[in-house]
């Protein structure tokens, strides 16, 4: 409802006093209205046609005195956008509602002149002017990143051309980064670890995901098109930005209008930039532990080193069957036996003449290979000769043949 007509309708309605001040907040029980609204298309369709968009009409003149007898300046005929559900019907007109919340939060327009401001300041209405307004916004970040958990202060009051305000620190936060209440978990996903001191001012665009910062100073962060980032442990300290009051009537107009220009003494930036690199800022690469499990040994015995070896050095033979056959031999000649004893010792192949021995029992005895009777498997069974020790033995009186 518009304002104008809430305080006659009060008055209609049994309260003599219309629209009056709580007493104990100082503001009006009523909420205002920002004209701030949302249509769903369908409703809205069906009205227009309905009503081929005639919408109620009424004037709304401004007085210059208070006996209301003359008139500040022409009056206009108006409609109210939001008179819009006074023409709905049915199920729509049951569905319409609002949502309050702080004015500091939604709603610090900048329409007034700064004379104007300073009088309805003193009379304790938010003045409208460029000083609060700036300052409202800087306060509204800074009271969304308090209630995540975010340790952002507040500057002393500070006072411009007339105008009382808390003029940080100043956190400029841009779309690019941020939208709407809900996103500002995801871009400070730490909130204890966000720090930000009263004299401090922020800016940050784009991707970029601020895991820990203690700021004390000024700071811009950037984001080049198509790059991301994510900051942790950052602390900046620096002389940062301040507000100089001492303006002329030479100065630009916004600079008048706001009351101070500010002189940005010393500023940290980082830049992400679309190659990867980064601009101002070197992330700390995280320290990896690496535990080593300690294993209590038994005490090695000297076997066990032993079959060890042996397991390494032993070939891998599956089913090996051993078959020992005696057999009956015929006495053996001396011929035959010097021909074995030659294949498994060759002479050598130099051309020394040695004196040849007669062959005996007793030498060739002397002569045959030792048998290792034991049941160690040989390290290394050579089967592709025939002739050697390992595959074939003979002795005198009896042959024994080991097949593998």
């Amino acid at each position: 409802m518009e304002y104008n007509q809430l305080d006659p309708l009060l008055r209609a309605s049994g309260f003599p006093s219309g629209d009056e001040n709580d007493p104990q907040t100082g503001y009006s029980p009523y909420p205002g209205n920002i004209n701030q609204l949302i249509f769903k298309l369908k409703p809205y369709f069906e009205a227009l046609l309905r009503t081929n968009g005639a919408m109620p009409e009424f004037v709304n003149p401004k007085y210059a005195d208070d006996a209301k007898t003359v008139f500040k300046k022409p009056t206009r005929l108006e409609c109210m956008m939001q008179d819009f559900p006074t023409v709905l019907s049915g199920d729509n007109a049951k569905r319409v509602g609002f949502t309050s919340i702080p004015a500091d939060l939604c709603f610090s327009p900048v329409k007034n002149a700064t004379s104007d401001g300073i009088a309805l300041q003193a009379n304790g209405t938010a003045p409208g002017v460029a000083a609060s307004g700036e300052a409202d916004q800087y306060g509204a970040i800074r009271k969304i990143m308090r209630s995540i958990g975010c340790n952002v202060q507040d500057a002393p009051l500070a006072e411009f051309s007339g105008i009382s305000v808390v003029p940080g620190p100043e956190i400029v936060l841009k779309p690019s980064f941020v939208v709407c209440p809900a996103e500002y978990k995801a871009k400070f996903p730490n909130p204890s670890n966000i720090k930000i001191s009263a004299k401090s001012s922020l800016i940050v665009e784009g991707d970029v995901i601020i895991e820990s910062l203690d700021l004390d100073g000024a700071l811009v962060i950037k984001c080049e098109e198509g790059a991301s980032g994510v900051l942790r442990d950052v602390v900046v300290t620096n002389k940062g930005w301040e507000k100089d009051v001492n303006i002329s009537d030479t100065d630009p107009e916004y600079i008048r209008i706001r009351g101070y220009r500010m002189n940005k003494t010393e500023t940290k930036t980082i830049v992400f930039k679309k190659d990867g690199s980064i601009e101002g800022y070197a992330p700390k690469v995280e320290n990896v532990t690496v535990e080593a499990a300690v294993v209590e040994s038994e005490p090695v015995k000297e076997s066990s080193v032993e079959e060890e070896e042996n397991e390494m050095c032993a070939p891998e033979v599956e089913n090996v069957t051993v078959e020992v056959a005696v057999v009956e031999s015929e006495p053996l000649q001396e011929s035959s036996v010097e021909e074995e004893v030659n294949e498994m010792c060759p002479p050598s192949s130099s051309n020394k003449t040695e004196t040849q021995t007669p062959v005996t029992e007793d030498t060739v005895h002397s002569k045959s290979p030792k048998v290792d009777t034991s049941d160690t498997v040989p390290v290394a069974l050579d089967l592709s000769r025939p002739n050697t020790p390992e595959a074939v033995t003979r002795q005198s009186e009896s042959t024994c043949c080991i097949v593998s």
